[in-house]
């Protein structure tokens, strides 16, 4: 069987993934599990070092992804998502966070009725992605930081 070298470093980096407020941090700071370099053994080619570095970055995405999952509602306040989501933000990225205010103005009153189940005030997540050419690719999602019983 023969597997691509970005195939393989995507799978194993994958799978040192760890929750990282589970583990104490005492092991944290000593063994994070970041992996430095990957070495492979290849003759110049620059299509490959592209396709490590595309699959180093979906690796980052998707253990960002996961700790943001994996946080308890009650720690992953909209606050918390809304710096989570700024923390994104790039050149050819912006993030907007809209406020209650901004949300009632724009008449999102469905939104508005979910976020009342909470203390915490609403934010609204705008993320929008400015380097592509060509046709664009939107990806909407909603995430709700509180138990909405029947809503999801």
């Amino acid at each position: 069987m023969h597997f691509h070298p970005s195939v393989f470093h995507r799978g194993f980096s994958r799978r040192l993934f760890a929750w990282s407020l589970l583990i104490p941090k005492i092991y944290r700071e000593r063994d994070s599990g970041k992996i430095d370099y990957t070495v492979v053994l290849s003759g110049e080619n620059r299509k490959l070092r592209d396709d490590i570095r595309r699959a180093r970055s979906a690796v980052s995405a998707v253990w960002f992804a996961r700790d943001l999952i994996n946080t308890p509602a009650n720690d992953m306040t909209p606050a918390h998502l809304a710096n989570a989501a700024l923390s994104l933000k790039q050149r050819n990225l912006s993030v907007k966070v809209l406020e209650k205010t901004d949300v009632r103005k724009h008449g999102m009153g469905a939104y508005l009725s979910v976020s009342q189940g909470s203390d915490e005030p609403p934010k609204f997540i705008i993320l929008h992605y400015k380097g592509a050419s060509g046709s664009p690719l939107v990806l909407i999602g909603k995430s709700i930081t509180l138990t909405a019983a029947g809503y999801q």
